[in-house]
């Protein structure tokens, strides 16, 4: 009996002596994901990934352990063809952000462009380029000799027994959210059925005739909505930031400065599907299966243009049908910029032609900026590069390297820019006749060294600056004359209810509106903490 106990270390002793390759190589491949999630804050997103992967990693193992010869060699080489992309992305984005990918960041992933995806890349330092190509060249290397170690024949039994072991763990929920190479093209899955779903909402709407109503009082209005991107209000001097960043709005004594806005998220998506359809977090579906807010005005005798921006030579109208573009789209006119209109000013040419036209007398025009969207210091021409690092007013100021203080630099310039803009379409707006009003808020923030030693959005590194956005309500005497709306620069508002504001400013009623979610009435207010 003791020679029995003894015996049994030395044959796992052997057995790992055997497989050391194999195991390191698996290890390497799946187990890492171990280590990234002791970075992670919450206590129970922790003990998920810690259970699930030791749980998968070490099934995977056994199953290895147990098949041997010709089998083994092409197992392992086809788990790396599946494993190594949703690897490399993992441990890239563990690299530079710290965290690891959940579900709404992987579909973000599949719906970006090209551009945007340079544009993040762009951020990259060359040292984490450096621990990336590291971590792919070990894993050729551990797959070689990994292939090298065993030619023994096939154990048909335990390697079937392994298999369903293996096999099965894609029916643990668990498994198919935290483990890397699972998760990814479970991800990809949900993503794809969520595009036939878009694609089903694009092909079969439903007719409104008779259910919209228009009750605005003029036969002749013009409302501009700008939809910024990525400003956070703490670096806006309309907000008491240090720096003036706001030096033409806060001249102004026209306009109405909501102090207490919040985004309903830090994803663009997930945003401007709040603001363009009856999205809550409670019924996701809405998207789909509800009117959205172009088809409202559209219904109710406006004639809607959106003017998107430039992103890059990447960029075409072929937008994925789950993006806001998709939804955008249905407005009567729908305009994507070209390469000779890389900066948002490009939307200033558009707007005066459309404040020209007088074929349309009731005009709703969106123009959604690409903002302060990373790298900061592609968003604004040369002719507004303003601060330098004399002045920085993070409360890093003292740990920041000179590439950090750049970054703010160029954010800030960036906000210039955008107040610039914002100025130049109310000028415009005040030369025209009749009824003009003005409403501009941003998707969402951004983390720019200012709660955190960081710069732009991540789950781990959640901040107020995420959330807190500027607000700015301009109207002329004719419009608040005949269209009288609640103000109040004080009121807690939550842009999840966005919709409901919107259809409030453009007078259109409809049976899904609820007016207690909007900005402009008095009583109830919205503020998702």
């Amino acid at each position: 009996m003791k020679t029995f106990v003894l015996l049994q270390p030395l044959m796992i002793a052997k057995l790992l002596q055997h497989n050391k390759w194999m195991l390191t190589y698996l290890l390497w491949m799946c187990g890492l994901i171990i280590v990234y999630s002791a970075f992670v804050s919450d206590p129970d997103d922790r003990t998920d990934l810690l259970v699930y992967n030791c749980l998968f990693s070490g099934l995977l193992l056994l199953l290895f352990i147990f098949i041997t010869g010709w089998v083994r060699k092409v197992g392992l080489i086809l788990f790396y063809l599946l494993a190594l992309f949703p690897s490399l992305i993992e441990t890239g984005w563990f690299i530079i952000d710290q965290s690891v990918l959940i579900r709404n960041q992987l579909w973000a992933i599949f719906a970006t462009n090209p551009t945007e995806t340079a544009g993040f890349l762009s951020m990259v330092q060359w040292w984490q380029w450096i621990l990336l190509v590291c971590y792919f060249v070990v894993s050729v290397v551990l797959l070689i000799l990994a292939l090298r170690e065993s030619n023994e024949q096939t154990k048909y039994i335990s390697s079937a027994v392994a298999s369903v072991l293996v096999l099965s763990l894609l029916l643990i929920p668990g498994v198919r959210y935290n483990v890397p190479c699972i998760n990814f093209y479970n991800s990809y899955r949900g993503f794809r059925a969520e595009l036939q779903l878009a694609e089903a909402f694009l092909f079969n709407r439903q007719n409104l005739d008779g259910l919209v109503t228009n009750d605005m009082k003029d036969s002749t209005a013009t409302i501009v909505v700008i939809i910024g991107e990525s400003l956070n209000r703490k670096h806006c001097s309309l907000y008491g930031y240090c720096r003036p960043t706001n030096p033409r709005l806060s001249k102004r004594n026209d306009i109405t400065v909501y102090q207490n806005v919040r985004s309903a998220d830090f994803m663009t998506q997930t945003v401007l599907q709040q603001v363009l359809t009856f999205t809550t977090d409670e019924d996701p579906e809405a998207r789909w299966n509800k009117p959205t807010l172009p088809e409202l005005l559209n219904a109710a005798g406006w004639h809607t243009y959106w003017y998107d921006p430039y992103e890059g030579r990447m960029n075409t109208s072929n937008t994925t049908p789950t993006s806001f573009q998709a939804i955008a789209k249905l407005c009567t006119t729908f305009h994507l910029s070209g390469e000779d209109e890389q900066y948002d000013e490009a939307h200033l040419l558009h707007l005066d032609e459309v404040l020209r036209d007088s074929t349309s007398t009731r005009k709703a025009i969106f123009l959604h900026l690409i903002g302060n969207h990373f790298p900061y210091d592609r968003r604004y021409p040369n002719s507004f590069n303003y601060f330098a690092n004399e002045d920085i007013c993070s409360p890093y100021v003292n740990k920041l390297s000179k590439k950090q203080m750049d970054v703010i630099n160029a954010y800030d310039d960036a906000v210039r820019y955008n107040d610039w803009l914002i100025d130049s379409v109310l000028n415009r707006l005040n030369q025209q006749d009749g009824s003009c009003a003005l409403l501009y808020f941003p998707d969402h923030g951004e983390e720019v060294f200012d709660y955190d030693l960081y710069a732009g959005r991540s789950y781990n590194h959640i901040t107020r600056s995420l959330y807190e956005i500027p607000c700015v309500f301009w109207q002329n005497a004719d419009f608040a004359a005949a269209n009288p709306l609640y103000i109040d620069a004080e009121k807690s508002y939550c842009t999840s209810g966005m919709i409901h504001s919107l259809l409030d400013l453009f007078g259109v009623s409809y049976a899904e509106k609820d007016t207690c979610c909007s900005l402009f009435r008095q009583g109830c207010e919205i503020n998702n903490d």
